[in-house]
This record gives structure tokens, sequence and C-alpha cells, in this order.
């Protein structure tokens, strides 16, 4: 049996089409985790209706507003299946998403984490996929996958056994970013991973956290620092250290820039608050193992000890980058 886990919050609008993408899939054998994390817009309401209609439906409520990552975690707790597939409240499924996954496992008993083809969709309803994803059939071990996470060149949307997920539940170091930790951890400690044909169709929202301006910006670098002290504490592969130590870095200066931006926009609090993350987080890198080519390379050295050498130093790197961005006309 399947685990379908559905995590809700004021999705009033586009919950119903997700559900029915569930509950009219070619393969039956399922439960439905439903997680209302206190939605006011009346998405809850439309939980209960259709739970009342179909008994596959289990649904549960958070106390108190939560968020994704605590939903998830509630669900799987909760979950009766041998694997468990997790959806987002204004996304769905093809229509044999499920019974495409369960042939390729069964084919293939060794994998217990699967990808799926993440289809993106636009406001306007057209599609695409998204650019630089790796082509794989299937890897043993997860250090490639790991590698190819950073750069996001593997889907964020996968189905694995339920086993493998509570060894290495949902991170909630960070309310919005969390979800990226618990994907890597994932890649890291499953035996076998393969790419599915199987899809699922990921709705692009102006309202999303992670296409509008917001502070999750800055604090998702808090929880790539949680993620780097677990790696260090497992003692993995120093390779596999340094690659996400690299990454951790071009993150912050991304931040910084991200920071650079919109500091007009942001209030005084918030540029304080930003800066202050940035700045913690860039003393929690291991200089040491960032590679050669990055050290002397203007904009991304590492080697400004100075708080204020590093902020003098992002500054003009933006400011003359602007300057040579191609004028729109």
């Amino acid at each position: 049996m399947i685990t379908v886990a559905i995590t809700v919050y004021n999705r009033a609008k586009y919950i119903a089409e997700c559900l029915e993408s569930v509950m009219n899939q070619t393969y039956s054998d399922m439960e439905i985790l439903c997680v209302d994390d206190v939605s006011t817009d009346g998405s809850y309401e439309i939980l209960q209706q259709y739970a009342a209609k179909d008994s596959r439906i289990r649904l549960f409520r958070n106390e108190k507003n939560s968020g994704a990552q605590v939903s998830r975690n509630l669900a799987l707790k909760e979950a009766r299946g041998e694997y468990i597939i997790y959806i987002d409240d204004d996304d769905w499924l093809s229509l044999d998403c499920l019974e495409q996954c369960m042939k390729e496992l069964k084919e293939n008993p060794e994998v217990d984490l699967l990808f799926l083809r993440d289809v993106r969709v636009n406001p306007d309803g057209t599609q695409f996929d998204p650019d630089g994803r790796q082509k794989f059939t299937k890897v043993r071990g997860g250090g490639q996958t790991f590698l190819w996470s950073m750069p996001w060149q593997v889907s964020g949307f996968f189905i694995c056994t339920t086993d493998l997920q509570r060894r290495y539940p949902w991170d909630n170091s960070c309310r919005n970013f969390g979800d990226e930790n618990t994907g890597r951890n994932l890649l890291l400690h499953a035996n076998c991973i393969m790419q599915s044909k199987a899809i699922y169709y990921y709705r692009i929202l102006d309202d999303s956290v992670s296409h509008k301006l917001n502070m999750g910006q800055f604090t998702r670098l808090e929880a790539q620092h949680s993620l780097a002290v677990q790696l260090k504490d497992e003692g993995i592969d120093t390779q596999l250290l340094a690659a996400y130590e690299k990454f951790r870095w071009l993150n912050i200066i991304h931040g910084y820039w991200y920071y650079y931006e919109n500091r007009r926009l942001l209030s005084e609090k918030q540029k304080g608050e930003a800066l202050r993350i940035i700045r913690n987080m860039r003393s929690t890198i291991d200089f040491a193992i960032i590679p050669c080519s990055l050290k002397f390379k203007f904009g991304y050295s590492p080697i400004m000890s100075s708080w204020r050498l590093f902020r003098l130093e992002e500054n003009l790197y933006f400011f003359f980058k602007a300057l040579l961005r191609p004028v729109q006309v």
C-alpha cells in the first residue's frame, strides 16, 4: 500500500483538484492522509467534505499553524503504507502516477527512492520541464545524487519507502526550506535511487514562499548550516562534505546579493536580521576545504577575514556587476 500525504494551508482554490488527482488514480491500494495547518480560507471544510465521501482519506489538523515539515511528520507518524509520497496542496499527479511508480518499484526491488518527473505549470497553464536535470536510470548509493542536488539537477519530488523516511524525518530547522535538508539526507542514505516516468505537476504561483520577497531567503542559510553540522558529525565522505561547504559558501554570497538587490524594499529590522544571519553563517564556513578556484575570485574570495572588508568586497562586486548588466529595451 502507498501512503499519499497531502499537507494543506489556505489552498481552497486548488485543493479539490489536488485531491481529485489522487482519488482518481489508476492504482487504488492507497491511503490518503490530509494534514491541515489551521487554514482560515475554508480549505479544512473542503477536506472534511472529501473525507466524508472517500474512506481512504484520513484527516488531521495541527493544533496551531506550524509549517509544512511539522504537517509532513504528523502524516509520516500515522502512515500505514510500505511507500510514502508527499503532495503539496496546490499541485497534482498524473492519473497513472502511482501505478507507474509501483510498476517500477516492483521491477526494481532494490530501489528505495524514486524521483518523479516534475512538470512545471505556469499561471497561464503552459507547462515545461525544468532545465538542467540529470538524465539517469538507476544509481546505487546516494553520493552522486547528493552532488547533483546542490545545483538542483534532480527533482524535489519523490516516492520512497516509509522505513527510509522514518529514519530521516522532515527537518524543521527552517520553517520554509527545511525540506531541502530532508531531501539531501534521504539521497545520502538511500541504497538505490531511480528516475521514474511518473509525472508530478508543480504549480507556479505568485504567492509561493519560494518566489516572493521574504526573510526565508536568509533563514535558508541557517537550515543549510544545520545539515552541515549533521554531516560533519556523521563523518561523511570528505569529497561530499567539501562540495556541500562550497555550496553553502555560494549560497551565502547569493544571500548577500539578495540583500543588496532588495535592501530598499526591506525594513530596517529586516535588513539588520539579514546581515546578522549572513555574518553568522559566514563564520561557520570551513574555508580550508573551499576550492582554490574561489579563493582568489573577486566577489567569492573567502580570504577577507574582516566582516567590513567582506561587505566592501561584495558591495563593489555587485555594484560593478549591475553596471555591466545588459540594458532592457
